[in-house]
């Protein structure tokens, strides 16, 4: 960023369940390597409740690899109805498993010197860069194919609002998409199925595999039970939808008839622009760190030195 760290206060973001150490980690590195004068670590939950204008909510964000259920309440995170899975990485293997059971080949770009345009399910017409294969390793392919899986499930992924229907799911029109090869084809029914991970397992599915991550419903249901019942709908009257996972078409809209099947005055907040909906908790960041008051919670440079480590579980709650 070309900025001297020693001339600014640090504000870091942090999961709900970030353990001490790594906490008190992150604090020795910024005061003992960065020499920051400041430092504090906020929750995203909490930050993403802010960005929402709220001081209380439950707030539902889906990431690139975990998805997490949150309650705020008062600008605090209620830790015992934390609930979060891995459930992100399982709806991009099944993305994969589509593409490559369609013998999609998950090219680099960059490998690509030239191609020619193919009608929809015609072999693709490229050549490659051979003077670059030398230097692809195996972690580079693997990153890029996880970003052309990401990119694909991003542009074709969609969700049915009223549950899975066969029937729906093929009526509904196919879509066109291009590999960096120049393939292209259309995605039907397919594009539903990874959507629908993120709401329902089928129960061959559960039964075939018992670490199998909890979907969403199940993860705000075990959020609430560990809430207090008096605590239950203000929580669901501020449903925040927060992360790069919740842009899928129909992502809201599923959520909330989900949810208002059981608490009927559900509300769901859901910035319609994607950036703000992707960063939330950047955003919320950034309203904290500018409040007039944010500078009596700054740990100091004066006060690590004084109390050490110990004051990262006192001041960041």
């Amino acid at each position: 960023m070309r900025v001297n760290p020693s001339e600014h206060p640090i504000l870091v973001t942090e999961p709900a369940w970030n353990t001490p150490e790594n906490r008190e980690r992150m604090a020795e590195i910024m005061f003992e390597e960065f020499q920051v004068p400041a430092f504090y670590i906020a929750n995203t939950g909490v930050l993403n409740t802010f960005a929402a204008g709220k001081g209380s909510a439950l707030v539902v964000d889906v990431g690139q690899s975990v998805a997490s259920v949150i309650p705020v309440v008062d600008g605090f995170v209620l830790r015992k109805g934390v609930a979060y899975s891995n459930l992100p990485k399982l709806v991009a293997a099944h993305a994969r498993h589509i593409l490559l059971g369609n013998n999609i080949d998950l090219i680099p770009h960059q490998l690509i010197a030239s191609k020619t345009p193919v009608e929809p399910n015609m072999p693709p017409q490229y050549a490659v860069r051979e003077d670059k294969i030398p230097g692809v390793t195996d972690s580079w392919r693997q990153w890029y194919e996880d970003r052309a899986v990401e990119e694909w499930t991003q542009n074709m992924g969609g969700i049915l609002e009223q549950g899975w229907n066969d029937q729906l799911a093929i009526q509904r029109p196919a879509r066109q998409y291009e590999f960096p090869t120049g393939f292209n084809t259309f995605f039907g029914p397919d594009r539903f199925h990874v959507g629908e991970l993120f709401f329902f397992h089928k129960p061959n599915l559960v039964a075939s595999n018992s670490s199998l991550p909890r979907h969403i419903p199940a993860l705000i249901s075990d959020s609430l039970r560990a809430c207090d019942i008096e605590l239950r709908q203000v929580l669901m009257g501020n449903v925040v939808v927060t992360g790069g996972g919740t842009l899928f078409s129909g992502f809201t809209d599923r959520l909330h008839n989900e949810l208002v099947r059981s608490f009927p005055h559900v509300k769901i907040h859901a910035p319609g622009n994607p950036v703000e909906r992707r960063y939330g908790a950047w955003l919320g960041g950034s309203i904290l760190a500018s409040l007039g008051t944010f500078h009596q919670l700054w740990i100091s440079k004066e006060e690590w030195m004084e109390h050490g480590k110990g004051i990262v579980a006192q001041r960041c709650k």
